[in-house]
């Protein structure tokens, strides 16, 4: 699956986006050359490029990736768990602060007020999520929720933008606006995936999103905590490390889907919605030594002879199963052969069991019940005997 060589592309580059937006941080004030002969604009503008190399990269093997499977169940992860809460109490911390100071104040815009409030509920998405990334999950009651960070990035890139609008592009951060631009894209995507809705393939636009999200999240986010903390007002901090921990908590779900991420052909789904129950696979350590087949409920509709498993196993209840050779015995145990001999051996031998219940009964009771069709096989049968 070369969506999973994303990451050879991603950690160098990241690791250089990070560098350079340090280094343009540090001397930002310094109109002369600091790192290779280049300005701290010019460091920005590296910065900046790695990022969106990072995105390049990530299209270009999503693209070419034509195995993995465009569904995935989560599993347990204890990194994404705990990044998950910390970044729930910390919205929820950050938006009861903003009420008190609204309150307090009496000072607010519409901006503010719609921020706050979706701020609460992300608060609470992500603690759902964090405390469903430690158990397996049976089925999802909170899928609306599941959209609230990506609706608050979206809030807050608006905010960024008007706020960019009114200063010059040179003296204006774009890495802080890509940030929300990923995070929102992302964390959309994201959502499909965990609501299980249907879609062209979600798996993959989690890794292009994904990883030039992480990209400009931590360049943004470790150069603002280290030169920008403000030790006086520790509150004014708060979304710096937001940043940072949403960064991690993307990086950690980026790592649990690379390692467990099936290929197409391992998972099957039948009739699934955003309502059905599904079920998660053990932990497999070998493969079967049949690639099992991918089945959804248009892909059965489709076929116009469906094989005897697919058609009268129950899978509703599922959302992966795994096909065995077994299986496959089993799928084909119905299949009749058509070849011309083994028909007339048919007709012989049903013409025998025939010609037996017809001694042994009444001609005219048995003759009077049978159709047209049987007498004309039944001459057929007598001229092949004779």
């Amino acid at each position: 699956m070369t969506s999973k060589l994303s990451w050879i592309t991603f950690i160098p580059l990241t690791v250089a986006a990070v560098f350079f937006k340090f280094v343009q941080m540090m001397y930002i004030d310094s109109g002369s050359s600091v790192v290779f002969g280049l300005t701290p604009q010019w460091c920005e503008y590296i910065s900046l490029f790695c990022i969106a190399g990072v995105f390049l990269f990530s299209v270009l093997f999503c693209v070419i990736d034509r195995r993995i499977s465009p569904y995935y169940a989560v599993r347990r992860n204890f990194g994404a768990g705990v990044f998950g809460i910390l970044i729930g109490l910390l919205l929820a911390a950050d938006g009861a602060k903003s009420v008190f100071d609204v309150i307090e104040t009496g000072l607010f815009t519409v901006m503010e007020i719609v921020e706050i409030v979706f701020m609460i509920l992300a608060a609470v998405a992500f603690i759902v999520l964090g405390l469903a990334h430690f158990v397996r999950r049976k089925n999802s009651t909170f899928a609306l929720f599941y959209l609230m960070p990506a609706l608050l990035c979206a809030v807050r890139l608006v905010r960024v933008f008007m706020g960019i609008t009114t200063i010059s592009v040179i003296n204006a951060d774009i890495s802080l606006l890509l940030s929300y631009v990923f995070a929102t894209l992302f964390f959309f995507n994201f959502a499909v995936l965990l609501s299980m809705t249907k879609a062209k393939n979600a798996v993959k636009w989690c890794f292009i999103y994904g990883f030039p999200a992480v990209a400009a999240l931590l360049a943004y986010a470790v150069s603002e905590i280290y030169f920008g903390f403000d030790y006086v007002e520790l509150w004014s901090n708060a979304e710096m490390v937001e940043l940072a921990l949403i960064g991690l908590y993307i990086l950690s779900f980026l790592i649990e889907l690379t390692v467990f991420a099936k290929r197409r052909e391992h998972v099957i789904v039948d009739g699934l919605d955003e309502t059905d129950e599904y079920e998660q696979l053990p932990d497999e350590n070998e493969e079967p030594t049949e690639d099992p087949v991918v089945v959804t409920g248009s892909d059965i509709e489709d076929d116009p002879n469906p094989s005897s498993y697919l058609s009268t196993a129950d899978t509703s209840d599922y959302l992966y199963r795994v096909t065995t050779p077994s299986d496959e015995m089993n799928r084909d145990i119905k299949v009749q052969d058509t070849d011309a001999d083994v028909a007339d051996d048919y007709i012989m031998s049903k013409s025998r069991d025939y010609n037996a219940d017809s001694e042994a009964s009444s001609d005219d009771g048995y003759s009077s019940r049978m159709d047209e069709i049987d007498k004309l096989i039944l001459e057929i049968s007598e001229e092949e005997y004779q």
